[in-house]
């Protein structure tokens, strides 16, 4: 199936589109450096970054264009970019801790227990945890340990704002 130009014309991407859809993946893609090369001063730094921010790729944005050559990419660009991903590795990091801690006092407790999604994912997708943000840390139970399992976590110290 062919488009016509007018559908076409619907379906060509902005240059921000185009960066990101390029440099959004573990291992940027080939043109990555050649686009930047020849309309990074065409580039609207703001609009991009908040598309990365938007579709929660900005960790994979910030280490791509890590790699560029800087002097293709402004330097407020680049260290915010450094910046971002220190705090996305702390916050993970932090994050995998609290984890790490709640399946260790879970089998203690006789509880079975498999994370998913969150760090796991991340460390399994992307090898470095700083490259995939995640706000929540998931793992499954058997239907029969719900109530055990809430009860640890509560020992634990947390707390659910819904009742289940």
């Amino acid at each position: 199936m062919q488009l016509n130009e007018q559908q076409a014309e619907q379906h060509r991407f902005s240059l921000e589109e185009e960066v990101l859809l390029a440099a959004a993946r573990l291992q940027a893609h080939s043109g990555l450096q050649s686009l930047l090369s020849e309309r990074a001063q065409d580039i609207d730094w703001e609009v991009l970054v908040a598309s990365a921010l938007t579709h929660g790729v900005t960790p994979l944005l910030c280490k791509n264009l890590l790699g560029i050559s800087h002097d293709l990419i402004p330097s407020p660009i680049m260290q915010a970019c450094q910046s971002h991903l220190q705090q996305q590795r702390q916050s993970n990091q932090a994050a995998t801790q609290q984890l790490t801690e709640a399946l260790v006092q879970l089998t203690l407790a006789g509880i079975t227990v498999m994370p998913f999604k969150g760090p796991s994912l991340t460390l399994k997708a992307y090898g470095d945890i700083s490259l995939r943000p995640f706000r929540d840390l998931d793992f499954l139970i058997r239907a029969t340990d719900a109530e055990p399992c809430l009860e640890q976590l509560r020992r634990l110290g947390y707390r659910h704002e819904h009742n289940l």
